[in-house]
């Protein structure tokens, strides 16, 4: 057994239970000094008699969290494209260029795997969930328009994506680069299965896809009222 499977299988029980109490200052109505009580459970599931928390609990609580969240943000070099990167609030936005890519398509679609042209994009991740946007201008400012993702498997509503299922690790070492490169991984290995809420271009989605082996038509993309690059950094 590997160690990836040991991890994967490997059952897990309750040890402690940790217990916050807290008092009301009747006086201004604010709240008063925090007391934190730790309780152990034993081997039946039962909770025991509660002690006062060590400072040397705190600490390991605080040492594990801090250490898988560092793992999780990606450092180094800025690559040109990201916009903007708020490591504390888990929020980036980036650009990809026109380009061709491989998609992958639910066979109900009736149209093939293979290379198709795709425009400009713009990803924006907030807390693990993305979000994509087109655009059209030759250079990105913040007033720059966006349109609706020309894509199934994203909602033209509000610009949410269905990443489907395509898993993926978040690759070890993580610098911008690769942190990038994942998130738009997980989007283009995923199989397009579906249109949400509603067609995302100005004529059938599929029909766009197959007139777009030689070049994307950017007169199919819906203009998002309002909606610039500046917005989406707020």
């Amino acid at each position: 057994m590997n160690r990836l499977t040991r991890e994967i299988t490997r059952a897990m029980h309750p040890k402690h239970a940790l217990i916050v109490y807290d008092c009301d200052d009747c006086i201004n109505g604010t709240h008063g000094r925090f007391y934190l009580e730790l309780h152990n459970i034993n081997k039946d599931g039962v909770m025991e008699a509660g002690k006062p928390v060590s400072i040397k609990f705190i600490q390991s609580l605080v040492d594990n969290f801090s250490t898988e969240a560092l793992s999780a943000a990606p450092r180094g070099e800025i690559p040109k494209r990201l916009i903007y990167a708020d490591i504390r609030q888990e929020k980036y936005v980036w650009y990809s260029l026109p380009c061709k890519k491989y998609l992958y398509f639910r066979n109900s679609l009736n149209i093939p795997n293979g290379e198709y042209h795709i425009p400009g994009l713009v990803w924006k991740l907030k807390n693990s969930s993305l979000f994509l946007y087109a655009y059209m201008a030759k250079r990105l400012t913040n007033n720059a328009q966006l349109y609706a993702a020309p894509f199934f498997n994203v909602n033209p509503k509000n610009n949410s994506v269905c990443l489907g299922n395509a898993s993926l690790k978040i690759p070890e070492n993580l610098d911008f680069h690769k942190f990038l490169k994942h998130w738009e991984d997980k989007f283009f290995l995923s199989e397009f299965s579906h249109i949400s809420d509603s067609n995302p271009t100005k004529t059938n989605l599929v029909l766009v896809f197959k007139n777009s082996t030689n070049t994307f038509d950017n007169d199919e993309l819906l203009p998002l009222k309002s909606l610039n690059i500046k917005s989406l950094l707020k």
